[in-house]
């Protein structure tokens, strides 16, 4: 029992950690960059907060990897009660994971624009998504 005590504790400081990364990288640093319906403006905040972007980047692979940490805990202690349902849990959680830490992909995408100024040059003919399209739901 001392043993799931513990384990129990530790399962809540990384709830702890999955939930303050979770709100800065899901919820504050989108608030403070993210101007649905417009694109270039979005771009532009992202432009001119890229440090904030890139910790909401770090933020995000902080809270992933947790999160994957507490799966794995949380099936230690429920193992016992239902072991079908733990496992399902667990399947399900890291399952979700790679899909996000592909998703993350796309904020390197953004910064790969960001940081080569000349990007409009690497496809003639083709306008850059940024330019007029709304890729605002897709940078998040």
């Amino acid at each position: 029992m001392d043993s799931n005590k513990k384990t129990a504790h530790q399962a809540g400081i990384i709830y702890l950690i999955v939930v303050i990364t979770g709100i800065f990288s899901l919820m504050y640093v989108p608030s403070k960059l993210i101007v649905m319906d417009n694109a270039q403006l979005t771009f532009q905040h992202i432009s001119e907060s890229e440090t904030l972007f890139r910790l909401g980047m770090v933020s995000n692979i902080i809270c992933y990897t947790a999160f994957m940490m507490l799966a794995l805990m949380l099936y230690q202690l429920l193992f016992t009660i239902n072991k079908k349902y733990a496992m399902m849990m667990v399947v399900l959680a890291l399952v979700s994971v790679p899909i996000s830490f592909i998703n993350l992909q796309n904020k390197y995408s953004i910064l790969d624009l960001i940081s080569n100024p000349n990007i409009q040059s690497l496809y003639p003919g083709r306008p850059i998504a940024i330019a007029g399209n709304d890729v605002s739901q897709s940078i998040c």
